[in-house]
């Protein structure tokens, strides 16, 4: 009662809907409900939420309550625009937050799959009323960065994308990491059988391909993307794909700026389910890397930069005797410096 009364009160409804909620008894219902959660009245409360939908108060908390799932339902299929069901979706698949135009260019993409592709001259006019549609009770921009206005919009939107079968119509247009991440994100969760998985592989090697081509990732990312796609799907273009990514790593230059990187990748390197060949290859390119990185930036590293590289060498590369020649370099070098 208490948790009903705190959200009710600092909620956005008005006094009219507010008696409505008390009247007859009915929050008794609410708080007595099985579905009752604090999160769900919360949401349904919010000004957001209310902006979207048009039923009495009473009949919207009794439909979400019998059914969690139609919280956002309503509102996406009946009352905002095909344009903003498009815009809803780039920003779903842009992660926790990206750029105004980011975002337009990822609004194109999401309506071209679609079918909606708006003529090159219309893309500033669309995307401008569209935003406007959403602003404030779907979208919201902080610091030039656009999010949704409700956390709970992200859940709501990766399940549209599974139910209605959106990753193979939205793949073939995604070119970005966080796009095709995203994707890929779901299309795992959705638990695919392995029919799906090997008719799916060459549609995920074009993606990559677009990715890596178009300059929309840096080869350590692109890697990370691409060795946990391979490490899924038995598809010999995919392997290929990583030797010549491990190529372009092999022959990159590195600072102590990447300490992080490096280490990400040779944890990777170590447990990612790949083919002998394969992995032996990953781990010994980041083993060499994270050696070479070790010694030669160690006096320009702190301490606790140093101790992560260090351990992860020791941790997950190829090459014990290398590892210790590095560690051995560099705890003399910086004997000979204190």
């Amino acid at each position: 009662a208490r948790i009903l009364y705190n959200h009710l009160y600092f909620s956005a409804l008005t006094a009219e809907q507010r008696a409505d909620v008390l009247a007859e008894e009915f929050y008794l219902k609410i708080i007595d409900h099985k579905n009752f959660n604090p999160r769900v009245v919360q949401e349904i409360t919010s000004q957001e939420y209310l902006a979207l939908t048009d039923r009495p108060i009473r009949e919207t908390i009794a439909a979400v309550l019998e059914n969690p799932e139609i919280l956002w339902e309503r509102p996406y299929r009946e009352h905002i625009s095909a344009m903003g069901r498009m815009m809803m979706l780039a920003l779903f698949l842009n992660g926790r937050g990206v750029s105004v135009e980011n975002l337009k260019r990822s609004f194109v993409r999401v309506a071209r799959a679609m079918g909606l592709d708006p003529h090159p001259s219309e893309v500033e006019a669309s995307f401008r009323s569209t935003f406007k549609e959403l602003e404030g009770s779907v979208l919201a921009l902080n610091f030039e960065m656009v999010n949704f206005a409700n956390p709970g919009l992200r859940d709501f939107l990766q399940s549209v994308v599974t139910t209605d079968k959106l990753v193979p119509v939205l793949r073939p247009e995604m070119e970005t990491l966080k796009e095709i991440s995203e994707l890929w994100a779901v299309f795992q969760a959705s638990k695919p059988v392995e029919n799906e998985m090997n008719q799916s592989a060459a549609s995920w090697v074009a993606a990559l391909d677009r990715m890596h081509e178009g300059g929309h990732s840096d080869p350590y990312q692109y890697i990370e993307l691409a060795a946990d796609i391979c490490a899924k799907l038995n598809y010999a273009p995919l392997e290929s794909r990583l030797q010549r990514a491990f190529d372009e790593l092999e022959r990159d230059t590195f600072t102590d700026d990447d300490v992080a990187t490096v280490c990400s990748l040779l944890e990777r390197s170590w447990g990612q389910s790949l083919s002998w060949e394969l992995e032996d290859r990953f781990r010994t390119v980041t083993t060499k890397i994270a050696a070479q990185l070790l010694v030669e930036f160690a006096e320009m590293m702190s301490f606790e930069d140093l101790q992560g590289l260090d351990e992860a060498l020791h941790s997950y590369g190829n090459d014990t005797e290398l590892a210790r020649e590095a560690s051995h370099e560099v705890i003399q070098s910086i004997a000979r410096n204190i």
